[in-house]
């Protein structure tokens, strides 16, 4: 009698265990709540972004939404999930931030975050993947830094000046230099932290902010306004030679990015970076540029002279 009982305990047990596996785990479309849950549960955040076209929706559908895929993922993941497709003016624009954030270029993104929704791992061409098994094991292979990541973290909450900025420059140089705008918010705790800039940093992070802002403002009206910030940078920041020439040269590359053929303002930029920093290892690289650029302005010129405008 007591065997048998002790048979109907254990069974239970499974049962009940299993139970919990099948019903804890499930997709949440609240990037807060996930990021409570992922604290809470110190596990990552696994998120889908779902563009809500055939291509998306059948891999959802034969995938992620797949009881298989819930209860294997669900015991390593918090499962997140953002529709693109949606009323919510808000939750659109935060898509949009995050495909910003992360790169995103493939056509089913699969990100994993952690708590504070830095960059963790990715996987990319899921459309590649044949079955949920091969899904939760490429996941699961995309998650090593996970650790490291939380490690990091824990140790920038705790510190305080030169150490919270040494610590942050961990975090950042560790993490992927495409996936680095979620750390903006750590960028200017390193100004904060070193005014006296006792670390040399202060140029190095005063830079990634002002690309950050830039980013964000950027269109064919403000493109004068987003390269002066890197313009005014260089005179008032704590730039090095190295960083001055980065910023002019980003300063100029803005122009083209919004189909600007402002060849002057262009050229004046990119003389500045060169003078900058003239034994930079890409120094020939601008004054290629600013070759390419001349000619241009002088085919530019000749055309406009020479057009015969219709009678």
């Amino acid at each position: 009698m007591k065997k048998h009982l002790n048979k109907i305990v254990t069974v239970t047990l499974i049962l009940s265990a299993m139970l919990f596996v099948s019903c804890g785990a499930k997709w949440t479309n609240n990037m807060q709540e996930a990021k409570e849950l992922s604290a809470k549960k110190k596990q990552p955040i696994l998120l889908f972004l779902n563009s809500g076209d055939t291509a998306a929706l059948d891999f959802k559908a034969n995938f992620l939404d797949t009881k298989e895929f819930i209860s294997n993922a669900g015991k390593n993941f918090v499962l997140l999930s953002l529709d693109a497709i949606t009323e919510d003016e808000q939750q659109v624009d935060d898509i949009l931030a995050l495909v910003t954030d992360y790169a995103v270029k493939e056509t089913l993104p699969l990100i994993i975050m952690n708590k504070d929704g830095y960059y963790v791992g990715r996987i990319d061409r899921a459309e590649k993947i044949e079955t949920v098994q091969e899904l939760v094991e490429q996941l699961l292979l995309s998650t090593p830094d996970f650790n490291k990541i939380e490690e990091l973290t824990a140790l920038i909450n705790k510190s305080k000046g030169t150490d919270k900025v040494r610590a942050i420059d961990d975090l950042y140089e560790f993490t992927d230099e495409n996936c680095r705008r979620p750390l903006h918010a750590l960028c200017e705790q390193v100004l904060a932290e070193d005014e006296g800039n006792i670390t040399g940093l202060l140029g190095k992070y005063e830079l990634q902010i002002v690309f950050d802002q830039v980013q964000d403002m950027l269109t064919p009206v403000t493109v004068d306004d987003a390269a002066d910030r890197f313009v005014d940078l260089v005179k008032t920041g704590h730039l090095d030679n190295s960083q001055k020439f980065e910023a002019y040269y980003y300063a100029a590359y803005l122009y083209p990015l919004v189909g600007s053929q402002d060849f002057d303002r262009m050229l004046e930029l990119l003389n500045l970076s060169y003078s900058a920093d003239p034994g930079n290892p890409n120094s020939q690289e601008i004054a290629m540029s600013i070759q390419t650029l001349e000619a241009m302005k002088e085919y530019n010129n000749y055309s406009t002279q020479t057009e015969v405008t219709p009678e």
